[in-house]
């Protein structure tokens, strides 16, 4: 697996990918791609929210933290619901030990919707990246549990000023994986793909039960529902 951090040099990744020719390159955010990560941020954000339950945390996401980044969302919640200032820090730093702890976990699990448009990209010949605001060492446990360590560039990048992923942070997952080939993100959330559009990638938008109302117009394709099929991202891509 071809793998770069904002701290390192990211030409080995790309020089490892020129090795092939692709006809496309599909860029996920693997934070989106996990099954059940939302529901952890809530259950991390209760235990630490004065007077705060589950529901209460999950009724704030809905309104002030969807987007990729787990720690971006905590943020964001934290403000919308008054949360004394100076605790953010220490809330956030025990929120993300409870991300990091269900990534390296065993429940952590690709999401079905996510794996069937993994299998439609290979079947067409598409090169694969996974674009993370997670630890390096963390999200490539997480490719290895998947199976897709050996199939997929990881890009790892900090959570920036205009939030994850940035046009650029797209811009450049796309780059390292397939070298100037048409590239497509895949997203759940609108900010993700008002950036991912910005960024001039093709988007689809598989939502989840908390995104599912969000406007994503601009998007190339919206598949809802439970049993989104590899078929169906063969139509789209």
């Amino acid at each position: 697996m071809a793998t770069s951090s904002s701290k390192g040099s990211s030409d080995a990744a790309a020089s490892s990918v020129r090795k092939t020719a692709y006809r496309r390159v599909l860029v996920i955010e693997l934070e989106e791609a996990a099954d059940a990560m939302r529901e952890t941020l809530c259950r991390a954000l209760a235990e630490k929210i004065p007077d705060a339950d589950a529901k209460k945390v999950e009724a704030a996401l809905l309104r002030f933290g969807l987007c990729a980044s787990p720690e971006q969302a905590a943020r964001s919640l934290l403000l919308g619901l008054g949360v004394r200032a100076s605790t953010h820090n220490d809330i956030v730093a025990s929120v993300n030990d409870a991300i990091l702890s269900f990534c390296v976990g065993e429940d952590c699990r690709m999401k079905a919707a996510v794996k069937a448009a993994v299998d439609a990209n290979t079947e067409l010949g598409g090169a694969l990246a996974f674009l993370t605001s997670l630890p390096p060492d963390a999200a490539r446990r997480v490719l290895e549990r998947w199976g897709l360590a050996d199939h997929a560039t990881l890009v790892a990048v900090p959570v920036a000023d205009g939030g994850f992923p940035t046009p650029e942070q797209w811009r450049r997952a796309a780059r390292e994986a397939g070298a100037g080939v048409p590239a497509t993100a895949l997203v759940a959330s609108r900010p993700s793909c008002k950036t991912a559009l910005i960024a001039g990638l093709r988007c689809i938008v598989v939502p989840d039960r908390f995104t599912a109302a969000q406007d994503f117009g601009g998007a190339d394709a919206v598949l809802e529902g439970a049993r989104v099929t590899k078929g169906d991202f063969l139509e789209v891509f």
